[in-house]
């Protein structure tokens, strides 16, 4: 009976909070500051819970968004995969100049990059999640697809 108490338990854990999956040091280090605030928020998205953190910057443009997407429970891990491949069929509305999702290699996972320099964000299929990090500012694709990298990589690691 005690290990059935702990299986239930274990299933009826909350789910880790997404703004205690980056530090403000580890944000500072790609925007050049640290957040002033961190807000997080979440909601269920199908069979999926979507849990975000938003890190307010002193000017806001620089802030920083991190999602994580994990199955609901009692739901198998199976719905990850799922929305994933519903990503890779995902392509641009008729009429809009946004490119499709664009491959990202160098994070040893299926990661995609979605949008632009204006408006993009880096989607990675973990093991236990999917997680989407965009970043603020000025700065060019390559170099926010380089930051977004950086920042899943410590995601990842602490999922």
């Amino acid at each position: 009976m005690p290990i059935l108490s702990l299986l239930v338990a274990a299933a009826a854990a909350p789910l880790l909070d997404a703004c205690g999956l980056l530090t403000s040091a580890e944000v500072a280090a790609v925007q050049g500051g640290a957040p002033r605030d961190a807000r997080p928020t979440e909601r269920r998205d199908g069979e999926l819970i979507a849990q975000q953190c938003f890190y307010l910057a002193p000017d806001p443009a620089f802030s920083v968004s991190l999602e994580v997407r994990r199955p609901a429970p009692r739901v198998s891990a199976r719905a990850l995969g799922e929305r994933w491949k519903e990503m890779l069929k995902e392509d641009s509305e008729p009429g809009e100049d946004r490119p499709g999702p664009r491959r990202v290699t160098g994070l040893g996972r299926s990661a995609l990059w979605v949008g632009d320099a204006k408006l993009g964000a880096l989607y990675v299929l973990g093991r236990t999640a999917i997680v989407r990090v965009s970043v603020g500012g000025p700065a060019g694709e390559k170099a926010k697809i380089r930051a977004c990298k950086s920042l899943a990589r410590r995601v990842l690691r602490r999922l």
